[in-house]
């Protein structure tokens, strides 16, 4: 299965994910395909620190993506009367910053210096899955050749993260597990930008959208 293939898989359950949220909040099983989503795209961007030329405009890139993604955020957050957010474009944000110094700060206390700002932001910001979203980039980063470890560590950040959350829709997390270890390495088609664009504009779509049929 390629990159690209699994890329689709993720928009396909973030938008039935979505369309739950919104139009049928009682409908579970559709929050429950939505959650493969986030583990689908943390590999992803996993594979795209791996493979990219040039890390810092990856990392700008992702900066840019989660700041055009906010509103549309919130305006799909306040649909369903929840409060502020940062989007998991800054989720992914962090993780990057957190693969970067863990690849470039040679020390083990200068690494671990490192990641204390991010438990510290985890802690103060709110933003979407909180470490759980950065522990799967990082695990997804060092144990993609690993497929034991990487269903272990995966298994055991999804129970921890149940843990805090007490949602039992979260237990259907693993199910991302099937496509990530079908991957064979392969890119498939393009259409980077594509995906950095639906985000934010199936969240304006399902918005407008909802705001037309509730008057």
């Amino acid at each position: 299965m390629s990159s690209f293939i699994i890329k689709i898989i993720a928009v396909i359950a973030m938008l039935i994910d979505h369309i739950g949220f919104v139009f049928f909040p009682d409908v579970l099983w559709l929050r429950i395909i939505g959650r493969l989503a986030m583990p689908l795209f943390a590999f992803q961007v996993a594979l795209g620190f791996q493979h990219t030329k040039d890390r810092n405009q990856y990392i700008l890139r992702m900066l840019i993506f989660a700041l055009v993604s906010q509103i549309p955020f919130n305006m799909l957050l306040s649909v369903g009367e929840l409060s502020f957010k940062l989007n998991i474009g800054f989720t992914f944000l962090f993780a990057l910053l957190a693969l970067y110094s863990l690849e470039n700060v040679k020390p083990i206390w200068g690494k671990i210096l490192c990641l204390v700002p991010l438990v510290i932001a985890a802690y103060f910001l709110n933003y979407d899955y909180y470490l759980y979203g950065i522990a799967l980039v990082i695990i997804f980063y060092y144990t993609q050749k690993q497929p034991v470890l990487l269903i272990s560590l995966f298994l055991s950040a999804t129970i921890l993260y149940f843990a805090y959350r007490q949602n039992e829709v979260l237990l259907f997390t693993p199910l991302a597990l099937i496509p990530i270890l079908l991957y064979n390495g392969k890119k498939g088609p393009g259409f980077k930008y594509f995906f950095y664009l639906f985000y934010p504009l199936h969240m304006l779509i399902i918005c407008g959208i909802f705001t037309q049929w509730t008057h």
